[in-house]
């Protein structure tokens, strides 16, 4: 392993994204969709395709039912709703043309929040699938999402959205396949609810290692009621202790900068973090950074509520350990961790943890990196 005190060695680790994927602490309020798992029935939406309640009804492209018997409204579709197998879900058609609406509505929304909207998808049958396209106030959401290349299977779409300004949200879906073979789908469980924004989100973190000092900086945007910053250090990535204190400067709708010198260092590797402490005791935490080379990886999609991907950047690596632990240090258990051999992608399954903020850290034979993953 390289030392970990050559002079000049900066690490930086980025943590804005382009549409809001900062960390946030998810409050657990009420689901703001109407009907959202359909159990009421066509009502508390509005769709520009043709409503049916008949048998065979959904031959004709361009239509819709809400149901929980796919067979009856269509002989060769199969499926079933996504949470018991026996409730509602929304049974769709594919239309001929991009434009034209499968599910809106409208919520009303506080301003300079943010929001986190998810929803499930699945194929009715085989062949081209369904290419949704989310959106929110005519503002496209993510990439387009493609529904499930096999039938029976519900796959999750999952994303943060900030209101900004607005006082209301219209929530649009579209299908943008415009083929007639195959572009058969299901949407159930549409969800949106308000999450706690924590008081600062961190912009960048980083580490130069001067022995014997180490200085660490960092950057912020919008700190709401902030009171100060605890540096925390560790010598395992995972224990951290304080080492000091910095005054928040309090600044909103800019750019503060911070820094900490660390002179009294300890052998061998050292991971450092920054922890935000507002007026109410709320805490963030920032990435971690090291003193010892990071390994390059890319972690989608984040926030995450089913399948982690993780890609190395760097190429192949021999010798690879993968961990996940949440704030206080514990362990969380994970199957099939084993990256294989000349592989540079793993994938971990997250659908049964519990909502929160975790820490994947990732150790190779000549680098470590580790990255903060929000369960929503």
């Amino acid at each position: 392993m390289k030392s970990a005190y050559r002079p000049e060695f900066i690490i930086i680790i980025m943590a804005a994204f382009s549409l809001y994927s900062s960390a946030f602490a998810q409050c657990h309020f009420n689901n703001l969709v109407v009907n959202s798992d359909f159990s009421a029935g066509n009502m508390g939406f509005s769709s520009s395709y043709q409503f049916c309640d008949s048998e065979n009804c959904l031959y004709a492209e361009e239509t819709y039912t809400v149901a929980h018997n796919v067979e009856k409204y269509h002989p060769g579709f199969s499926g079933a709703d996504h949470t018991t197998n026996s409730g509602n879900f929304l049974i769709v058609n594919g239309a001929g043309t991009s434009e034209t609406v499968v599910w809106t509505q409208t919520i009303n929304v506080n301003p300079q929040t943010e929001y986190n909207f998810s929803a499930w998808v699945t194929s009715l049958t085989l062949g081209d699938v369904a290419q949704l396209q989310f959106s929110i106030n005519s503002d496209i959401l993510g990439s387009i999402f493609y529904a499930p290349s096999s039938v029976n299977t519900w796959e999750n779409f999952d994303i943060m959205w900030n209101s900004g300004s607005a006082t209301t949200a219209t929530i649009t879906i579209l299908d943008q396949n415009t083929t007639a073979g195959g572009n058969d789908f299901g949407i159930d469980d549409i969800k949106f609810v308000e999450s706690c924004a924590l008081p600062t989100h961190f912009l960048d973190i980083s580490v130069i290692n001067k022995s014997p000092v180490t200085l660490l900086m960092w950057r912020t945007l919008s700190e709401r009621a902030s009171n100060y910053f605890e540096v925390q250090r560790s010598s395992d990535g995972i224990n951290f202790e304080s080492i000091g204190k910095i005054k928040a400067k309090g600044s909103f709708g800019s750019i503060a900068n911070y820094s900490f010198e660390d002179i009294k260092g300890i052998p061998g590797p050292s991971y450092y973090r920054v922890v935000e402490i507002d007026d109410e005791g709320r805490r963030e935490t920032s990435s971690i950074v090291t003193t010892e080379e990071k390994v390059e990886i890319n972690v989608f999609p984040n926030p995450c509520s089913g399948k982690l991907n993780i890609f190395f950047e760097g190429g192949y690596y021999n010798s690879v350990n993968i961990k996940l632990n949440d704030l206080a240090g514990i362990d969380i258990p994970l199957d099939n961790k084993i990256l294989e051999a000349n592989s540079v992608k793993k994938v971990l399954d997250l659908s049964c943890l519990a909502p929160g903020v975790y820490f994947l850290n990732i150790e190779t034979g000549s680098g470590w990196a580790s990255e903060k993953v929000v369960i929503p």
